[in-house]
């Protein structure tokens, strides 16, 4: 994100991941990896790596609890587009780092890249053993992401990101 709230793969350095809000958020493929989605017949379907990023991306909302909500989601071919809204920080986590070094502190409460991290991870290790092929890297390195202030912006970018979804589910399987 950059200090004017656009796309952007770097991180702000001033502002805290951990912090309430809504975060727009687009996570690429590495070149050569199999598309999430494939249009047949008129209407994407979810590939089976596609079926296993979005079983990996509901853990992972599981594990957050109630810090993180998903707002919407949208499967492309080559990308992952997430809307997401922190929620709230977990406290015991945030005592626990507060005793250690600023840094530090800063890091592990960014929840955002948690659980963009905990999302690439995971789908990526389940895609792998599903082709039955050790290694290789199914994501682009980083993502990119900015945080959504306009609450009609809000709502307008859940609306277009979600309809994306609804279609796949309900209308491609």
């Amino acid at each position: 994100m950059t200090r004017q709230g656009t796309m952007s793969s770097r991180r702000c350095p001033e502002h805290d991941y951990s912090s309430p809000g809504t975060y727009h958020l687009e996570l690429p493929l590495r070149e050569g990896s199999a598309p999430l989605v494939r249009r047949i017949k008129g209407r994407d379907v979810a590939t089976e790596e596609g079926r296993i990023v979005l079983r990996e991306l509901g853990e992972s909302l599981h594990r957050q609890g109630r810090h993180v909500r998903l707002d919407a989601l949208e499967l492309q071919p080559l990308m992952l587009v997430l809307v997401v809204s922190v929620l709230s920080r977990p406290n015991l986590l945030r005592r626990m780092l507060l005793l250690m070094d600023e840094w530090l502190y800063r890091r592990r409460m960014a929840l955002i890249p948690l659980f963009v991290g905990h999302v690439k991870m995971n789908s990526a290790r389940r895609i792998n053993m599903a082709r039955a092929h050790g290694g290789g890297s199914y994501w682009r390195e980083g993502y990119r992401d900015r945080v959504v202030y306009d609450a009609a912006e809000v709502a307008v970018l859940v609306a277009r990101v979600g309809l994306a979804l609804g279609e796949l589910l309900y209308r491609g399987g």
